[in-house]
């Protein structure tokens, strides 16, 4: 749970240091909804792989992962 909140705060940092920094006319609430439409987009992608599939490199890989805690 920690690792989510650690990579929220970064993304968030992130993601407002570049909003501060891009040029542009667009309306601010346009970046805001763009990024949240495509983080949102991607987990639900993922969400939907993990249980469609169920299997494969990327799964294996992952559970490995969990399972080996790097020891």
């Amino acid at each position: 749970m920690t690792y989510w909140v650690i990579h929220i705060i970064l993304l968030g940092l992130f993601s407002f240091l570049f909003f501060r920094s891009m040029k542009t006319t667009l309306p601010n609430w346009a970046y805001w909804l763009g990024l949240s439409m495509k983080l949102a987009a991607g987990v639900i992608l993922g969400l939907i792989f993990f249980e469609y599939y169920g299997a494969g490199d990327t799964i294996n890989f992952f559970e490995y992962a969990k399972n080996s805690q790097g020891y």
